[in-house]
């Protein structure tokens, strides 16, 4: 691997362990041996406006007691940020990946704003759950500082989710999931003194595929309060109303006001940045 990393990296990987509880059942829990291989093939080229990031991760998992589920995967992000000038900056993010989920009960979550959506697996053991996932999310966004307090953000979200059961379960056409989204994110911030800043955010999303078939949307708009505590430690709470609409067949169309509400707490020094986030999402299905 280059050091520096200033223009390519290359890095590789092997782990192994035991997964407790393989199967997911609560009366026969059985352990299982794994190992992981992994390699990072990144390349980082910058100038003095414009820096480009990408970086492939192809990873293969080997279950000597269950060859069934060895399993190949592949995660690819890349990403560009450009100042057009001293007060206004874009960048365009794009993430996609190919997996096999083994019961892990960790839902794909894409955010947006605000809101943010959750597609979670369907079953609760193994032979029910294992699903082949492939998602990508591409987000572009626009920054401006209108005066030395006053900033605005705009971003554009889109994702696609696919979930398909992989051989273990068995062909069943009627378990995938195929789910288009997108969304706006519009934030104008203002900054009251140097530890307070204020601002208002208005996310609309909207939601493609719902089984069998239909659609849903949600807008919200809320009030954020940012507060720098110390100077690597800022705290962030916005929240307010959401209003969700939906029209899946042969059930009809739904109408609802909730709530959306988020915070986080971020670390942030010169080389590394630890956040701890929290995110009142938006479920499918």
């Amino acid at each position: 691997e280059n050091e520096s990393f200033n223009r390519f990296g290359l890095g590789l990987a092997a782990s192994g362990g035991e997964q407790t509880n393989f199967l997911g059942s609560q009366t026969n829990k059985q352990n299982a041996g794994y190992a992981q291989f992994t390699a990072d093939g990144g390349v980082l080229l910058r100038s003095s406006r414009t820096r480009y990031f990408a970086l492939y991760q192809p990873q293969y998992n080997v279950y000597p007691q269950f060859s069934q589920v060895n399993s190949f995967s592949q995660t690819v992000f890349q990403s560009v940020t450009h100042a057009i000038s001293e007060q206004s900056a874009i960048a365009w993010n794009t993430t996609g990946a190919r997996y096999l989920s083994l019961n892990q009960f960790l839902p794909q979550s894409l955010g947006i704003g605000g809101i943010g959506v959750v597609v979670p697996t369907q079953g609760s053991q193994l032979l029910e759950s294992s699903f082949e996932l492939t998602n990508a999310a591409t987000a572009l966004t626009f920054q401006h500082l209108m005066s030395p307090r006053l900033s605005f953000t705009g971003t554009l979200t889109g994702g696609f989710f696919l979930l398909i059961p992989s051989d273990i379960a068995g062909p069943n056409a009627a378990a995938v999931e195929r789910l288009a989204t997108g969304g706006a994110d519009l934030k104008l911030e203002y900054q009251r003194t140097l530890n307070d800043t204020i601002g208002i955010e208005v996310t609309p999303l909207y939601v493609y595929g719902l089984r069998p078939t239909g659609h849903e949307a949600a807008e919200t708009v809320q009030g954020a309060y940012q507060r720098q505590l110390t100077p690597t430690l800022s705290a962030r709470v916005a929240a307010g109303p959401l209003f969700v609409q939906s029209s899946i067949a042969p059930f009809g169309s739904l109408r609802k006001t909730s709530y959306a509400v988020n915070g986080s707490l971020s670390r942030q020094v010169r080389q590394s940045q630890f956040s701890v986030t929290y995110s009142r999402a938006l479920l499918v299905n």
